[in-house]
């Protein structure tokens, strides 16, 4: 039996809600009511940092396989994607499009709120799924900000 019911419930209500209010924020920012969009987004973003559901990875040795990147690798992908995206914002064409796409008629398209939607649906049940896969070491692990869980089991309290 688990000993973390009640963490284990609130993470599950925000991995559900917490996709759901982003999606009422977009709604209500589509519809033209932009200063009531901060509200659900605000409480979205409070619930999905108090209760992650992500999973706790044991670190491993710092070598090249282990996927993990050195500061030089961090800034060289900044630089790469600044670069990028100063390039695109150097087009005469871009502003207009950028300024089309985020007035109300251009997020008041049917096929983009039906996206929007589906991504919510999928995000919310992969949210959902992956809190009741994660054991009760890991829960304790993501509360605690203890990242070695083999250490946490090895070492009493002393």
């Amino acid at each position: 039996m688990t000993r973390f019911v009640n963490f284990r419930r609130y993470m599950a209500f925000a991995s559900v809600v917490g996709p759901l209010l982003i999606f009422v924020a977009f709604l209500c920012y589509a519809l033209g009511w932009r200063a009531w969009s901060i509200i659900p987004l605000v409480v979205a973003t409070i619930l999905l940092l108090a209760f992650p559901c992500r999973r706790v990875v044991e670190p491993r040795a710092k070598d090249a396989s282990s996927g993990r990147g050195t500061w030089s690798d961090t800034l060289l992908r900044a630089g790469v994607i600044s670069l990028c995206i100063y390039w695109l914002v150097s087009f005469p064409e871009f502003m207009p499009l950028i300024d089309r796409v985020f007035s109300i008629e251009g997020l008041r398209d049917w096929r983009l709120i039906l996206a929007v939607f589906i991504w919510t649906g999928h995000l919310s049940y992969s949210r959902f799924r992956s809190v009741y896969a994660l054991e009760d070491r890991e829960i304790l692990a993501i509360y605690s900000n203890e990242i070695d869980l083999g250490r946490a089991e090895a070492e009493p309290d002393r």
